[in-house]
């Protein structure tokens, strides 16, 4: 009979070192992959909130812009009756006047705007305010029909809003027609 050897086969399997440096490494990548997830999530974020912010600027914007064009100069003879005062009235934080929308929109035709800076009542601290816009019909549709007002809001977060007119008295007069 012959003795039987002892035979040394190599491993088939990975030695525990081997195990733990490569789980070590595996989640110092997992953990860098989820750091820059996190980090490009904020910042998309940002971005899509600095959007709205600068959307919201440029409606703001462009509102003025197409009906502060549009102004009449009517005199207003429906709001208060029996008092007639011009359509366009302001002070250093409100405006009136009469512009028109077009006859594609819901309510056509001319349109009384009151553009004011009011406390927004949702903020926490006292300085921020809102601009708030009234629109309403500038002619009754019915003899005692009340006008329907629609207020929006046109912007939130307001720090300072000052409205300035300047006129510049000519030396013709102009008799205005009753």
């Amino acid at each position: 009979m012959t003795s039987p050897r002892l035979t040394c086969r190599p491993a088939n399997g990975f030695t525990l070192m081997e195990v733990l440096i490569a789980m070590t490494l595996l989640s110092v990548m997992v953990l860098l992959l989820f750091s820059t997830l996190r980090t490009s999530a904020e910042s998309w974020d940002k971005g899509e909130s600095k959007i709205a912010e600068v959307n919201e600027v440029a409606v703001v914007y462009n509102f003025f812009q197409q009906h502060l064009a549009s102004a009449k100069p009517i005199w207003d003879d429906f709001t208060e009756p029996g008092k007639r005062t011009f359509g366009f009235q302001g002070r250093s934080q409100a405006l009136q006047f009469i512009g028109e929308f077009p006859a594609s929109a819901e309510r056509g035709g001319l349109q009384l705007f009151t553009i004011e800076l009011k406390a927004d009542p949702d903020a926490i601290e006292q300085t921020p305010s809102l601009i708030e816009v009234t629109v309403t019909p500038f002619f009754p549709s019915r003899d005692n029909e009340t006008l329907s007002k629609e207020q929006v809001t046109l912007i939130k977060h307001v720090a300072h809003f000052e409205l300035s007119y300047f006129w510049r008295r000519s030396r013709r007069r102009f008799k205005l027609a009753n």
